[in-house]
């Protein structure tokens, strides 16, 4: 299309008339040619599940120079390295050692290396040793305890390791401990262990087996006192076997005490056998089965 001049007419016009050609002004340089478009390639089209699971990984991880207001939910595992002050709810949470948490914590797997001041529940308890929880601990799986709890546990399953430190009321089926235990055990069955050092009152509703030091009055229905063991308070239970030393009352339907053993204390007693080599020292009163089974039920027994 020929170039028109705006007022006037242009070069062919004129021409075509018989006239000179109109005087055109200096043309104004043209203007560049815009820069031509480089096509950029999309992406391929991603699934919804490779997208989520581009935006939420695997493992959330707070770092060792992070410290953190909030609460921290999520349905992946969560590793605290640094300090969380929040509630934590994850699938599998560890506070590493060094890292702190000021809050409780919800999950299917819990692991304490370092310090939590808060409630702990969870599948699976595990607190590391050179690990502490300052609050409870509850779940019904299984507790392992290495390093140092202040508060009461409630498992099925508790076992308190070598070299751990535990100020509680410990409610489970079955208890196993082999470190230093300060508080209460109430448990189906209990275990003391030779490296273990109870202060406190054990009250079972099966066997006690005793192979380190317990502190503290004993009620279970049948109550073992290996060799090597000490006990020092009071002992009821429907049968008592002591092999060890028990400078306390035992009172028991029936009494067993072996040659190794070492007895300081009052024995009340419906049966009782005590083998040569034996040291013991109190008085051995005899009673009626049904006052001593009444008295291990904690009610009154009726007048000897």
């Amino acid at each position: 299309m020929p170039l028109r001049l705006i007022g006037g007419r242009d070069r062919s016009e004129a021409e075509a008339a018989g006239g000179p050609a109109a005087e055109t002004p200096a043309r104004r340089p043209a203007a560049p040619a815009p820069a031509p478009e480089i096509a950029v390639p999309r992406p391929a089209a991603t699934s919804p599940a490779a997208r989520q699971s581009a935006i939420t990984p695997e493992c959330t991880v707070i770092g060792p120079h992070l410290t953190l207001r909030g609460n921290l939910r999520g349905s992946d595992d969560i590793v605290i390295r640094g300090v969380l002050i929040g509630d934590i709810r994850g699938r599998r949470v560890e506070v590493r050692s060094g890292a702190r948490v000021e809050g409780d914590i919800v999950a299917a797997e819990a692991i304490v290396g370092g310090a939590v001041r808060g409630n702990v529940e969870a599948g699976t308890i595990e607190v590391k040793r050179g690990g502490g929880v300052e609050g409870r601990l509850e779940n019904d799986g299984s507790c392992r305890i290495h390093g140092e709890v202040e508060g009461d546990i409630n498992s099925r399953d508790i076992v308190v390791g070598v070299g751990a430190q535990v100020s509680s009321v410990v409610t489970a089926d079955r208890a196993s401990i082999a470190g230093a235990l300060d508080g209460v055990i109430e448990a189906g069955d209990v275990r003391i262990e030779e490296t273990a050092r109870v202060n406190g009152e054990i009250e079972c509703t099966g066997p006690v087996d005793i192979a380190g030091q317990v502190e503290g009055q004993i009620h279970g229905k049948r109550v073992i006192i290996r060799e090597g063991a000490t006990v020092g308070d009071s002992v009821f239970a429907e049968e008592i076997t002591v092999a060890g030393t028990a400078t306390g009352e035992l009172m028991a339907v029936s009494v067993a005490i072996a040659a190794t053993a070492y007895v300081d204390g009052q024995i009340v007693h419906h049966h009782i056998e005590i083998e040569q080599g034996a040291v013991v020292k109190g008085s051995r009163p005899w009673r009626p089965k049904q006052y001593l089974q009444n008295r291990d039920k904690g009610e009154p027994p009726p007048e000897a």
